[in-house]
């Protein structure tokens, strides 16, 4: 019996997932870039290695995602003064803007996604899910 339950929340993880997928449509902003955003806005001067180990990301991908970002006046990227090899990252009054924006948005979606449940419902779901992922984590790491 336990079996199926498994099964069935990983069947529900995966229809929520896509729920999520599907509220980005209605907005034009690249995969990735809100949470790439509140990391940089969060730890501004943060070293590309740092931001890439911080996000789990592989280097390659977030250098190719930082180069645009850039381009677009969000970020600004400078040598370190103590490690010349390395850039750090730093977000500009632009790019503050935009994850002021990205954020609102996803409060939006995140309230149409769960508004059917209470508070009380929400409450529950977060605790269970930090336990989930707490507890894969900890696999992962050893």
């Amino acid at each position: 019996m336990d079996n199926e339950i498994d099964i069935e929340l990983l069947d529900l993880i995966r229809s929520c997932e896509n729920i999520i997928k599907r509220s980005r449509r209605d907005i034009s902003v690249p995969k990735g870039n809100g949470r790439i955003m509140h990391a940089i806005s969060e730890n501004d001067g943060v070293s590309q290695a740092e931001l890439a180990e911080l996000l789990d990301i592989r280097p390659q991908s977030l250098t190719r995602v930082l180069l645009q970002l850039e381009e677009d006046g969000y970020i600004e990227r400078k040598r370190s003064s103590s490690d010349g090899r390395a850039l750090s990252v730093f977000i500009t009054e632009k790019g503050a803007d935009y994850h002021k924006m990205l954020r609102e948005n996803r409060k939006e979606r995140a309230h149409r996604i769960f508004s059917s449940l209470t508070g009380e419902e929400k409450g529950s779901l977060a605790k269970a899910l930090r336990k989930v992922i707490t507890e894969n984590t900890k696999e992962d790491k050893a």
